[in-house]
């Protein structure tokens, strides 16, 4: 699977069960650091695709990523459940978002040549020809995004990797009407520059 691969968009709170499930992980790792694995394995993939999307080196992706979970690791003990839903995972989003800023001011300073555009990992048991099609059109998607505002990227990054608005708005430090106007411009942007009518999605889906 592409690890730019969207999942399902979801704009309402996490479910109680998953929600319940991340309150009980953070409690046993913070009972016993070596039960810190399971947070790791259930948001390795969506940190990742979040790094990837960001900064468009696979490489840079992943180290960017490894550093996400040594600062979650590392201050866990820090972190305060505000009684919201998803708050350990717009928490672990906010470290998420402070590591890629960081390794753009890194790149910034110590400039390394071309980026590699290819941020995706295809999904070997996909056949050549369907990795080939996915790759091309993530990278268009990639390409049109570099062209937002800051803030719009931002947020359909965020979007991307599977957070919801209230979470996304956290992470950014804005409000929640801020978040949809945000991703509403980048839609329209990612449209136009793909040429992709209002709906077609949708058509397409149906079409199948």
């Amino acid at each position: 699977m592409p690890i730019l691969q969207r999942g399902p968009q979801r704009t309402d709170a996490p479910s109680a069960i998953a929600v319940d499930r991340d309150d009980i992980l953070v409690a046993a790792a913070r009972r016993d650091p070596r039960d810190f694995a399971p947070l790791f394995a259930r948001y390795w993939d969506p940190v990742l695709r979040y790094c990837a999307l960001r900064l468009r080196d696979c490489q840079e992706a992943e180290d960017t990523a490894s550093q996400v979970f040594v600062a979650a690791y590392a201050g866990l003990s820090r972190f305060r459940d505000r009684g919201r839903e998803g708050s350990f995972r717009a928490w672990l989003f906010t470290i998420a978002h402070h590591e890629v800023a960081n390794a753009h001011r890194y790149r910034a300073r110590h400039p390394a040549g071309s980026l590699i555009a290819a941020t995706l990992v295809p999904d070997v048991a996909a056949s050549p020809e369907s990795r080939a099609v996915a790759a091309d059109e993530i990278a268009r998607v990639i390409a049109v995004l570099q062209e937002l505002p800051q803030r719009p990227r931002d947020v359909v990054a965020l979007r991307l990797a599977g957070l919801t608005d209230r979470e996304i708005a956290d992470v950014l430090g804005i409000r929640g009407d801020a978040v949809r106007q945000a991703q509403s411009r980048a839609v329209t942007r990612l449209r136009e520059k793909l040429g992709i009518a209002p709906g077609e999605n949708e058509k397409r889906k149906t079409d199948v």
